[in-house]
């Protein structure tokens, strides 16, 4: 039982992480939610940043 709580609290955890912001803040490239569409994800950091880091993201997410 613990551990299936476990299980739970991380997924929601791991999901409530929005990796588009911490890539670019870890990358120096400012703010995604303040180009294009304003919606930090896998869309704008591909306009921004390249197919390759919008994969990433994308995965992550």
């Amino acid at each position: 039982m613990e551990k299936t709580i476990s299980i739970y609290l991380f997924a929601y955890l791991a999901g409530s992480v929005n990796f588009a912001i911490i890539f670019f803040k870890l990358t120096g490239r400012g703010d995604p939610r303040l180009s294009f569409s304003g919606n930090a994800g896998t869309t704008n950091v591909y306009r921004q940043a390249g197919m390759v880091w919008a994969a990433v993201v994308f995965l992550l997410d």
